[in-house]
């Protein structure tokens, strides 16, 4: 997408491209920091029967 907003010289679209793109790497991060911790809670909740929704 980025390569397309450069071809099309889409400046603006750019800028909101790579802000979604820091989003998604953050939320990656997180992810990766995070998965055992939270496959762990989803497993002990599924097993007493529960769901992860608040």
């Amino acid at each position: 997408m980025l390569a397309l907003a450069a071809q099309l010289g889409d400046g603006a679209g750019a800028e909101l491209i790579e802000v979604n793109l820091a989003e998604e790497q953050a939320m990656a991060d997180w992810l990766d920091q995070n998965i055992e911790a939270v496959t762990l809670q989803f497993a002990s909740l599924k097993e007493a029967g529960e769901t992860a929704k608040r």
